[in-house]
């Protein structure tokens, strides 16, 4: 859920570049 909050939310919970936090999240999406 790190991923997905740090891409999507103003102020996440732990702050990731978007670049990665975006390849995380996809990742995390697809399983």
């Amino acid at each position: 859920m790190i991923p997905a909050s740090a891409y999507l939310m103003k102020s996440p919970p732990e702050q990731l570049p978007d670049d990665i936090a975006r390849a995380q999240l996809e990742e995390f999406i697809i399983g």
